[in-house]
């Protein structure tokens, strides 16, 4: 996936990004320490070498799945170009893979972030799936 250092993000972006990132990690309601460790990863990677603001990590130790605004995360983040959602798709999926589990709640999640983040579809849809019902012959 392309990596976080491509991103230049202030504190208020770096905040979105990461209530984005917890938001994969809670959406199939299993977080677990393999994705807490992915995420830490990620956003160390965004802001190297000078360290996480303390106000970030206090923001991410206070998020609540239930107040998570994903319109205001992709408007806070502004992310004019494919490339750079290709970015934030990239570490969502990175978070999402963590636990080796992509469910449908996973898959419904990165959807509504692409509309949230005004994206076209095709600029997610091959990381998501959808389970089809059979229909008898």
């Amino acid at each position: 996936y392309p990596v976080a250092d491509k991103l230049q993000l202030n504190n208020r972006q770096l905040k979105r990004l990461a209530e984005l990132l917890m938001g994969a990690a809670h959406a199939d309601t299993m977080y677990d320490g393999d994705e807490a460790e992915a995420i830490g990863e990620i956003l160390r990677g965004v802001v190297a070498p000078q360290g996480l603001p303390p106000e970030v990590t206090s923001h991410i130790a206070r998020f609540d799945v239930d107040d998570l605004d994903l319109v205001g995360a992709g408007h806070d983040l502004g992310l004019e170009t494919a490339q750079e959602r290709a970015v934030v798709f990239g570490l969502l999926m990175k978070v999402i893979d963590a636990d080796e589990i992509h469910d449908q709640a996973e898959s419904a999640f990165l959807r509504r972030v692409g509309q949230a983040l005004g994206a076209d579809p095709s600029e997610y849809e091959h990381l998501t799936f959808e389970i089809l019902p059979i229909e008898p012959v």
